[in-house]
């Protein structure tokens, strides 16, 4: 089983998303994923933590892990369907709320 940190070093540059609700938050995740992979083609890749409780997406192209013990919504004050960008040193970007791609 990959460590958390060990997922972050696995590409180039991570997106980091938060969930705590299914539908809109995924599907903003998803299509801001695309729109990363298009911009960075193959220079990426995407972790979405899932508080407890909400659906497990399922995803070939996104690891999804569950916040089991709300440890990474406290420590980050994640609110749902916020991203951030982790460069390959380990930096986390600016976190962004309910933004949109670009495209």
């Amino acid at each position: 089983m990959l460590l958390a940190t060990e997922l972050l070093t696995l590409a180039r540059y991570t997106l980091l998303g938060y969930m705590d609700a299914a539908g809109h938050q995924y599907d903003a995740f998803a299509e801001g994923c695309r729109a990363f992979d298009s911009l960075l083609p193959g220079f990426g890749s995407a972790v979405l933590i899932v508080s407890p409780g909400c659906e497990m997406p399922r995803d070939e192209d996104i690891t999804a892990l569950c916040d089991s013990a709300n440890e990474f919504a406290s420590t980050f004050q994640a609110c749902g369907g916020t991203v951030w960008i982790v460069r390959p040193d380990g930096h986390m970007g600016g976190a962004a709320v309910n933004a949109r791609p670009l495209r």
